[in-house]
């Protein structure tokens, strides 16, 4: 799972804070699928794995409130918050929230906070990971550097063997039963994104003129157009049909769309291989820099972006001669 979340997810660029986000991706979602079924699970497959306690905290601001907990056994409701009533063996509680700052100390706990969180999880799980990038390390402390290398942990799982019996020797099998967990939820995963992406249907520049060509018919100020306008950002065009520029075109990015609607704010686009996403758009100072950063989730292309976006082309676009000129 370290692996996956430092090489395959989709973080976006830090902000003002300095943090990253988890991006609205396929690849993403993937992750989080995976993760959440892996804590939920983990309690039953791996008791002793769960109940391990954490070499540090992990802490995230949580979308759950006090409240949430009311009826709940083993939680204690506290002046600004709640508290789990089982504690580690020096009498820290397992968990702690105290208004909405969250602290846990074993996978157990972080379990029940996604089962109590329901159908907001896939939320508090972004959360968790955003505010823990370095999640694992968190958990397995020096540990978790054998997350990464399989044979050097199969070696001291034969020499631990040979250790007498102790309760040192029991933590150590419990922990190395833990990174095997691990390691096959990476494995998994990898597995799972990389079919995804095998998988995908790439766009090509001449697919995206083609799109603009059937949009541009359908604009116009009458409110019967599905659109007010739609242009491309530069005359400019590559050799390759590319319009983005050759610093760009390696992220996979083929050109950039200003898209009025009839009914919302006009709408800065990028076009990439991998899909169609909303950026932070041009700077207001000149209008002349643009800002490359995703603000919005990835869509298979530009009819499926403006129909979630738009109401009205949503609307429009369903009449019968529209959907035969796209396909």
């Amino acid at each position: 799972m370290g692996q996956t979340l430092a090489c395959y997810a989709d973080w976006t660029s830090p902000n003002g804070r300095g943090i990253r986000r988890l991006g609205f991706t396929p690849t993403n979602e993937i992750i989080l699928n995976k993760i959440i079924r892996f804590m939920e699970d983990l309690p039953v497959k791996h008791s002793q794995g769960a109940t391990l306690t954490f070499d540090m905290p992990v802490q995230w601001d949580t979308s759950l409130n006090a409240s949430d907990y009311l009826g709940c056994r083993d939680y204690e409701q506290t002046s600004n918050g709640v508290t789990s009533t089982a504690t580690t063996g020096e009498g820290d509680p397992l968990l702690l929230m105290e208004g909405h700052k969250m602290t846990v100390l074993n996978l157990d706990q972080i379990s029940t906070v996604l089962k109590i969180a329901s159908a907001r999880k896939y939320e508090e799980a972004r959360h968790i990971l955003e505010a823990n990038p370095d999640l694992f390390a968190k958990i397995l402390g020096v540990w978790h550097i054998f997350v990464r290398d399989v044979t050097a942990i199969e070696r001291l799982q034969m020499e631990i063997l040979k250790e007498p019996e102790s309760d040192a020797k029991s933590e150590k099998q419990t922990i190395f039963k833990l990174i095997h967990d691990i390691q096959r939820l990476d494995t998994l995963m990898i597995k799972q994104i990389t079919q995804a992406i095998a998988n995908e249907v790439r766009l090509q520049p001449v697919d995206v003129d083609r799109h603009v060509t059937v949009l541009r018919s359908m604009t116009g100020e009458q409110k019967d157009c599905a659109l007010k306008s739609i242009n491309y950002t530069s005359d400019r065009v590559f050799s390759n049909g590319c319009r983005a520029p050759p610093t760009r075109q390696v992220h996979g990015e083929i050109c950039y769309l200003r898209i009025q609607p009839h009914d919302g704010d006009v709408l800065s686009i990028t076009v990439a291989t991998s899909g169609v996403f909303i950026n932070k758009g041009w700077s207001t100072a000149d209008n002349k820099k643009l800002n490359y950063d995703r603000v919005s989730e990835i869509y298979k292309d530009l009819v499926s972006l403006l129909k979630v976006k738009s109401r009205h082309f949503a609307e429009k676009s369903q009449h019968k001669f529209v959907l035969k000129l796209w396909n």
